[in-house]
């Protein structure tokens, strides 16, 4: 919020007392933005990789961060499948190509290795 606001020009000094008066007020709150934030990216197909960096690279508190990502409910491994399913259809590919290209999506998305390997290896046993 304070980059924000002086992007805009106000002055440094002003901002100081206007972020702690919100902050007292309960207004202006780290915790709510992190889930309310984890909780939209999600929603868009995003995984926890990704939603981690976003966050910290606004500054914000890595331990709060870690802290919403580990106790949020998502099924990370569940949305990755919907999110792999909606791009490229339900049939898994069987060629190396094809394997690393989506491999690279789902990086990109935030999904770890582990679990697109997972994915992109072993559906079959858990169908």
């Amino acid at each position: 919020m304070r980059r924000k606001l002086q992007h805009k020009g106000y002055p440094a000094d002003e901002l100081d007392t206007v972020l702690t008066d919100l902050t007292a007020e309960g207004l202006l709150s780290d915790l709510r933005y992190v889930q309310c934030r984890l909780r939209s990216r999600a929603a868009q197909g995003y995984g926890k990789l990704r939603i981690r960096q976003e966050l910290l690279s606004q500054g914000l508190s890595e331990d709060i961060v870690d802290r919403e990502l580990e106790q949020d409910g998502t099924d990370w491994q569940a949305m990755m499948m919907q999110v792999r399913d909606k791009r490229f259809g339900a049939e898994l590919p069987s060629d190396s190509t094809e394997i690393a290209r989506q491999a690279r999506f789902l990086q990109y998305r935030g999904f770890s290795s582990r679990m697109i390997h997972r994915l992109l290896h072993h559906r079959d046993s858990d169908d």
